[in-house]
């Protein structure tokens, strides 16, 4: 055995292989930074986790659900419920194999992606209640097609149609409801805020709640309201930063900020982490999983009326829009 793998048996392996390389010997998966991914280190039925970099440079599997992230020795160690010297021999021992692995990360680079809008609205969103003009207002397009560095990446039926939600910073997030492979698609970041520009210059509140979707329900119910990429977002890293600055410029503008994100495991697990990180009030909407999901099931005015029964037990009746 070398010197360096007694010392540093860490930097031994990095010597020979790739961070990279490990993750995708071990999870079974390409690494792309713009996808969100079903947990292979547990059982997961929704793709809920992610890749990033960190500043330092070490590559992360996010998963937001648990709100865990793990680098490659933890995921090894997750793998086989082993320490973490353990874990470095299982990777010693294996990295004649992890040679072999391409290290390629989908996306490290900037992604150009070109979408082709029609004019046609899709029946979608008639049973969310958002109308053609609220679409307009928060630049979300119906597409037929989508481009990814120019070459033809997504193209659109009648069963399976595609959306985008374009971003002031130009950058795309691509929507497919029905898909059950690549539901979300696009190069946002965590710098990109949904419904910013829909927001009145100043009110009586602000709802940040978890897509844009919801964002635009909330509009039709009188609300503004915004929403970052990702509810994990907002409570570690550079989005920690992003989400401060983003309820110090409402704090400014609006009389109340409330957090209104989705109704199952991560949302509630999130919401409270937020409310306590940024000192913010939040709302549970039970009955569906998110406000989106409410206002399908129930329509409009039993929806208006829960969320009305909620604030009251926060605020004035004559401090909330109704």
């Amino acid at each position: 055995m070398r010197v360096r793998d007694i010392l540093d048996p860490k930097g031994a392996i990095l010597s020979r292989v790739t961070q990279e390389q490990i993750m995708r010997y071990y999870l079974k998966i390409e690494i792309d930074l713009n996808k969100l991914y079903r947990s292979p280190l547990r059982e997961d039925k929704n793709p809920g986790c992610s890749f990033y970099y960190a500043k330092s440079g070490r590559l992360y599997f996010n998963d937001f659900a648990l709100g865990k992230k793990y680098d490659f020795i933890g995921v090894v160690q997750t793998l086989y419920n082993c320490s973490y010297v353990r874990a470095l021999r299982i990777i010693r021992d294996e990295i004649h194999m992890i040679k072999g692995v391409d290290g390629v990360v989908e996306q490290k680079e900037d992604v150009h992606i070109r979408i082709v809008a029609t004019p046609v609205v899709h029946s979608y969103w008639s049973k969310y209640c958002i109308s053609p003009e609220i679409l307009e207002l928060f630049d979300v397009f119906t597409v037929s097609s989508v481009y990814r560095n120019e070459d033809l990446y997504l193209k659109s039926n009648r069963n399976n149609p595609i959306f985008a939600y374009l971003f002031p910073s130009g950058r795309i997030k691509i929507y497919r409801p029905y898909s059950k492979t690549t539901k979300w698609y696009g190069n946002a970041t965590g710098e990109d805020i949904g419904g910013a520009n829909a927001l009145p210059k100043k009110g009586k509140l602000c709802f940040i709640t978890s897509s844009i979707k919801d964002c635009m329900v909330l509009r039709v119910l009188g609300f503004g309201a915004v929403c970052m990429q990702g509810e994990g977002y907002g409570i570690n890293g550079k989005t920690s930063e992003v989400m401060k600055e983003l309820v110090g410029s409402l704090k400014k503008r609006f009389n109340h900020v409330v957090l209104l994100l989705d109704n199952d495991d991560s949302g509630i697990k999130f919401a409270a982490e937020l409310s306590k990180a940024f000192n913010l009030p939040s709302l549970l909407l039970d009955g569906a999983k998110d406000i989106s999901d409410h206002i399908a099931k129930y329509g409009y005015y039993r929806t208006h009326r829960k969320i009305k029964k909620r604030l009251s037990k926060h605020f004035k009746v004559d401090d909330i829009p109704f």
